[in-house]
């Protein structure tokens, strides 16, 4: 499997990082759009956030984001920023399509700003 990181910035005060990723054994006949790879996008989770090391299944249902909540966890060996705990997706999902860096931002954006809203309502003492 083929790694590259195709952008790091911050959204809502946390980190955000996309990888496209590239298997190198793909079976013939697949769609252009999966043969070429895939993506994954993730956001940080603050070690005070009500997600921190929960458990995916419950920021699954809780955040709308493109294929649901496919990754939680630290996001390691990464150099150019420190290792960081998050919640991610990924665009491998049926029926393939394209993808342009500022869709992917943007839908880090949507997580982020979502994680930074049910945040300030469980601080609020607000139902989510």
């Amino acid at each position: 499997m083929k790694e590259q990181i195709i952008y790091t910035g911050t959204a809502y005060g946390r980190r955000v990082l996309i990888k496209h990723l590239i298997s190198e054994f793909l079976p013939v006949g697949l769609a252009p759009s999966i043969s070429d790879g895939w993506y994954c996008g993730y956001v940080e989770c603050l070690p005070d956030d009500w997600y921190y090391n929960a458990h995916e299944e419950e920021a699954e249902l809780d955040f709308d984001v493109y294929g649901g909540v496919t990754w939680e966890g630290m996001i390691p060996n990464i150099p150019e920023i420190n290792n960081f705990y998050a919640l991610g997706f990924d665009t491998n999902h049926f029926p393939g399509r394209s993808w342009t860096i500022s869709e992917l931002r943007s839908e880090c954006t949507k997580l982020s700003r979502q994680l930074w809203e049910t945040d300030g309502k469980r601080l609020k003492g607000q139902s989510f």
